[in-house]
């Protein structure tokens, strides 16, 4: 179900002590404490093991702004109101873990030792938005960003390829390397839906391209695409996996003058973009 973003309410507050409504810093060897607008809570320890108190407004909304920062490390327990089995949470970062680009997983372990990866997002001003947190389940943070080689410090696309190697989305070449400007196959992009969409089981090894392709002509978003792809391609694409336009979906949105250059390459870099993007539709998200 298709979830509306309310206005994030939560301010960070940095290095002062925690005021309802707003977020507040941990300090160091302190516990700290805090009430968002919507009366949820949240308790933190020292060491980052937070329990979010979800209140029944936000529980209703479907989603809670976090009232306090967290980090890389952190443990977080959602305590959601009777017959509520899970929440979307946004989660203000620490200055420190924003630093760390958009490599952040949220994952917990499930009653059978499988590790269960969590989808989420991040926002331009410093926040995770993690969806689907089950009630009373222990969710870790993790710092999980591959760096490549040949990704340039400060390049447009390095958080990107951060969430997108992270999530496994993009595996790089095996050589420490990732040629975010290279042109990409049709066989990449359906790999990538496909493990977007917790089906690309079969989408790494040594067959990953033949299996990716023919799992996309089985689910019906293949377009018969055959070498590197241009951008409308890879919008048609796109949009034959979601059944609408990919370009009114928001998941392609053109460069800073909004031109899609559709006979532009398709490059992994983009791929990385809208990987993210791709995750919000699935989820409903909407900025």
């Amino acid at each position: 179900m298709k979830k509306i973003l309310a206005s994030i309410l939560a301010v960070v507050l940095l290095g002062t002590m925690a005021i309802s409504g707003f977020a507040a810093e941990i300090v160091s060897g302190t516990a700290q404490e805090a009430t968002n607008d919507e009366g949820s809570t949240a308790q933190v320890t020292p060491d980052g093991t937070a329990i979010i108190t979800v209140s029944d407004e936000d529980a209703a909304d479907g989603i809670v702004d976090v009232p306090v920062t967290l980090w890389d490390g952190s443990d977080i327990t959602a305590v959601l109101p009777e017959g509520v089995d899970d929440i979307d949470l946004v989660i203000p970062f620490t200055p420190e873990t924003q630093k760390l680009g958009w490599g952040v997983v949220a994952y917990y372990v499930d009653e059978n030792g499988d590790e269960i990866v969590l989808d989420n997002t991040f926002t331009e001003d410093g926040k995770m938005v993690i969806f689907n947190v089950p009630a009373d389940t222990v969710v870790t943070l993790e710092n999980r960003a591959v760096k490549f080689d040949d990704v340039p410090e400060g390049a447009w696309y390095e958080k990107y390829l951060d969430y997108a190697s992270a999530h496994g989305y993009i595996v790089g070449n095996g050589d420490g390397t990732v040629e975010p400007e290279a042109p990409i196959a049709a066989a990449a992009l359906y790999a990538d839906i496909l493990r977007v969409n917790h089906a690309g089981e079969d989408t790494v090894g040594e067959d990953w391209a033949a299996n990716a392709i023919a799992a996309a002509v089985e689910a019906n978003f293949a377009t018969g695409a055959t070498g590197d792809l241009n951008r409308q391609q890879a919008i048609d694409i796109v949009s034959a996996f979601i059944g609408e336009d990919a370009v009114e979906a928001g998941i392609f949105i053109g460069d800073e003058n909004a031109e899609l250059d559709p006979e532009g390459d398709f490059i992994r870099a983009h791929l990385a973009v809208i990987s993210m993007r791709l995750v919000e539709f699935l989820n409903g998200y909407n900025k």
